[in-house]
């Protein structure tokens, strides 16, 4: 299957279990009685602080074992199992008021059934599930895995373009989507699943009141889907443990694995192991055409899981030939020498930007992925087309004290990039990228920019009103920029009305240059440094 970009991938048409879904399969839904006794068990252990009592998976456990019924046995094993100073009078009741409340809201409560496993295989965390949503029936679900991947992927990767071409595969065969929310790979399943009106399981590793509202905000309240979590209210552990916890719910309630790339070693490879040893699922594993440390984890997972395993090949895309056509921008671009008075300009550099774009909501950015629409990536050289396309350069109050949107330029040069650029562990990003807009210092301080006044943070009041967005916090040696020679202007900066004579465009090499006149026509010429003069 040709995916548009030269990936080839091969899909056969393996066989998926038409029976009941694992969901159904798995769980035994919990009568109203039942489905109070554990709210309340829940809200009771909410009051009590964390250091005070077992874990609130070993209550409910416990609790089940005994088989007892009704308000009365309920008091009674509370009353042994809870320190009654630790809880007031009334909480009980409380308790069991919230838990109506919860009834009337439709959540439920479900079990694990012994037949739905093999003798012995019994999940022990967690005893009790919560969910919401209309339980329809539904032929199977589909879930995806895939290794944690960058913060800034790039629309043509491999994985990426697996996962695009593997969605209306998988939805074909009738199946909905298992998925969670907050890491990349399962949101773009998420997504794909409201924007094809495909039914939708949700695995929460939060409580099942927070995992409610953050699929209502996600996919809105008429979407069918459900939601499941291993709690209540609250969270279980540390995050890495919740993680963990709803990958191994996520590959235990799907009923077909699409493996797209698992590194070796990691905890989502011994989940999805243990998954099969547990309770084999069937398996579309991507197999990549080298072994790689990323991927290594497909090839033990083909190697050990071999029943029911479908194996799907991904070629690498095929390189596109030049076809010699000149760029139609390409008698506005200039090459920068050295010969520039490059000292009369200040820069602002572009900086990539992960997750949505400032304005744009987390389904756009999401959905421009899955269509791998220009720009997608985010990269630095994204956000300059971005910028060019609007036609001005958008104020930000990040990084920078008070509530006014400056833009930040710098008097450092694209030439000595290299000697003020370094790595930010904090921000996960490069200080500087070598792509931006370059205006002339004295159009700048036309439009009110200056720059920046480093000084210590004692001083930041002593500013006058109109001078306090130039404060940057100077304070070395921990707090040291002055290098960076910044300068700022408020709000945003519009770039109409600036000629060839006043700024110009710099990427660091000719096919950045190309690959931005094809998107965006601006007046600006496009420049990279050190190349050699434009013979024409």
């Amino acid at each position: 299957m040709p995916d548009g970009t030269g990936t080839t991938i091969a899909i056969h048409s393996p066989r998926l279990h038409t029976g009941p879904s694992s969901f159904d399969r798995l769980v035994r839904f919990l009568d109203p009685d039942e489905f109070r006794a554990v709210c309340v068990i829940d809200c009771l252990c909410a009051r009590l602080p964390p250091p005070n009592g077992p874990p609130v998976h070993g209550f409910l456990a416990e609790w089940l074992r005994t088989a007892a019924r009704g308000d009365a046995a309920l008091r009674h094993w509370v009353a042994e199992h809870f320190v009654a100073s630790s809880l007031r009078a009334k909480a009980f009741d409380s308790a069991r008021s919230l838990a109506d409340r919860y009834l009337k809201r439709g959540f439920w409560g479900a079990v694990w059934t012994p037949d739905g496993f093999a003798p012995g295989k019994i999940p022990e965390c967690p005893p009790v599930l919560f969910g919401f949503g209309s339980l329809f029936p539904a032929p199977g679900w589909a879930a995806f895995f895939n290794s944690r991947k960058e913060r800034l992927p790039s629309p043509e990767s491999t994985w990426l373009k697996a996962v695009r071409d593997l969605l209306p595969a998988v939805v074909s065969k009738g199946v909905g989507l298992a998925s969670s929310l907050g890491t990349l790979t399962y949101d773009l399943a998420a997504a794909y699943a409201v924007r094809r009106s495909v039914p939708l399981l949700l695995v929460a590793a939060a409580g099942v009141e927070v995992s409610r509202k953050s699929m209502e905000a996600f996919a809105g309240s008429s979407h069918e889907g459900i939601g499941v979590a291993c709690m209540l209210s609250g969270h279980c552990g540390s995050k890495a443990r919740r993680m963990a916890c709803r990958d191994r719910l996520l590959a235990m309630l799907s009923d077909l694995h699409v493996i797209i790339q698992i590194r070796s070693g990691g905890n989502l490879l011994k989940t999805l192991l243990d998954q099969q040893y547990l309770q084999p699922r069937a398996r579309w594993i991507v197999m990549p055409p080298a072994r790689q440390a990323a991927n290594a984890g497909n090839f033990q997972l083909a190697g050990e899981c071999v029943h029911r395993v479908q194996r799907i090949s991904v070629a690498p895309p095929a390189p596109v030939a030049a076809t010699g056509s000149p760029n139609r921008a390409g008698n506005r671009r200039r090459f920068l020498s050295r010969d520039l008075r490059r000292d009369d300009y200040v820069y602002h550099y572009t900086r990539s930007c992960p997750g949505p774009w400032p304005g744009q909501s987390h389904g756009d950015y999401l959905r421009s992925l899955l269509e791998c629409a220009p720009g997608s990536g985010h990269s630095a050289l994204d956000t300059l087309s971005r910028i060019l396309a609007e036609g001005r350069i958008r104020g930000s109050t990040r990084l920078v004290r008070g509530s006014d949107p400056v833009v930040s330029w710098s008097a450092r040069t694209p030439w000595e990039l290299m000697s003020i650029r370094h790595w930010s562990r904090a921000l996960i990003r490069w200080t500087f990228e070598p792509y931006g807009i370059a205006v002339r210092k004295t159009s700048v301080r036309n439009r009110g920019g200056k720059p920046a006044v480093y000084v210590a943070a004692r001083f930041h009041q002593r500013l006058t009103r109109e001078d306090r967005h130039r404060f940057q916090r100077h304070e070395p040696p921990s707090c040291a920029w002055k290098h960076e020679r910044e300068w700022r202007t408020e709000g945003d900066f519009e770039l109409a009305g600036l000629g060839e004579d006043e700024a110009f465009i710099f990427v660091p090499d000719s096919r950045d240059a190309d690959t931005l006149q094809e998107r965006v026509l601006s007046a600006l010429p496009v420049l990279v440094p050190d190349a050699a003069p434009d013979p024409k």
